[in-house]
């Protein structure tokens, strides 16, 4: 168990991360593993919005947050940014080698390509960071022009889903900012959105008022009992979006205010429970997954992609439940050799 030190690190920020990749985990499990009709059910309903809203708009967010201060040089994100796409196509690679091998022998009959392609979350981060690295030198310090450039960004994927659709080649290229295809999970155009929504909300409390007004005790209860209700009254929608894999990836506009408002509270509460619960075991394992959060990403997907291929939609509940235990244990603990082997 990871031992409390003195640290500059967020703690709210490591355990929204932590959280994040930690649900993570048991939505790949149920969409991989667990029997069609126990992810179309209760069940899988609950898993995949718990693996929806507080996962990757909170991930991309909080990236943008961090990795665009004005004091960064372009060159430090431009960098940062190929990093992860190089890593996410490494990672489709490895994490479907199982699969590759069973394709190579002519026991599956798919193509491989769209596995080696398939547009996952390090890649909507990396070409994030590198479009918001240029529009830094524009954009600046002026949160407004990074809130309404999120907001343009959702508004342009259904139009641009439709114009980026098309055959051949050049479909692999286009699945990264667009269009209907299966092995495009987060194309640029929606997910763009949510750096720049983390980029705005860093500048906006940049300004002492702002700031001042939203870190009084009794403002935030007051916010947060408010997202409370109206999360309450507006959940089902958001519940059905995030159980239709392909209405969550390519969505609009209003499940983009409601997850803007969603994070919202679930911001409040981290922050509060890190406050509250800071230095309780259990916190400090979350915060440490969160400040692992690549490692932890690539080790979890590792394991999980290369069993999906022998046990793909096989499993009943309980074994799901039981292998997101199981994958999670082991991924922290070679999360744990790696980091140690590193300092050797």
């Amino acid at each position: 168990m990871p031992k409390a030190k003195q640290t500059t690190r967020n703690a709210t920020a490591d355990l929204l991360k932590g959280l994040a990749v930690l649900l993570m985990v048991q939505v790949h499990v149920m969409e991989l593993f667990a029997f069609p009709s126990v992810s179309e059910g209760i069940a899988g309903r609950i898993s995949l919005f718990l693996g929806g809203p507080p996962v990757a708009p909170v991930f991309l967010a909080v990236m943008g947050y961090f990795l665009l201060p004005a004091s960064r040089e372009f060159s430090f994100v431009r960098n940062r940014g190929i990093k992860l796409v190089l890593l996410g196509i490494l990672l489709n690679v490895g994490l479907n080698l199982h699969l590759f091998i069973r394709i190579f022998r002519g026991q599956i009959q798919l193509s491989p390509w769209n596995y080696i392609f398939g547009v996952d979350i390090l890649f909507a981060a990396g070409i994030s960071l590198i479009l918001a690295g240029l529009l830094s030198k524009i954009f600046r310090d002026q949160y407004w022009l990074w809130l309404a450039a999120a907001i343009a960004a959702v508004v342009a994927a259904p139009p641009l889903n439709s114009l980026l659709t098309v055959g051949g080649p050049a479909r692999f290229l286009l699945a990264y900012f667009g269009g209907t295809y299966y092995w495009s999970y987060f194309p640029l155009f929606p997910w763009l959105a949510y750096p720049l929504l983390g980029i705005s909300f860093r500048y906006l409390l940049a300004n002492e008022s702002f700031a001042g007004f939203v870190s009084r005790k009794a403002v935030l209860a007051i916010i947060w009992f408010v997202l409370l209700v109206f999360i309450g009254f507006t959940a089902k929608d958001a519940v059905t979006t995030a159980h239709s894999l392909p209405l969550y990836y390519h969505h609009g506009s209003l499940f983009f205010v409601w997850t803007a408002l969603f994070m919202a509270f679930w911001l409040i509460s981290c922050h509060a429970l890190s406050a509250r619960l800071g230095n309780a075991q259990p916190i400090l394992w979350i915060r440490w997954v969160g400040k692992n959060v690549t490692a932890f990403y690539v080790v979890q997907w590792l394991i999980i992609g290369n069993i999906a291929t022998a046990i793909f939609q096989r499993e009943k509940l309980i074994h799901c439940i039981l292998w997101s235990i199981c994958v999670i244990t082991v991924s922290s603990l070679i999360v744990r050799l790696w980091l140690w082997l590193r300092e050797k």
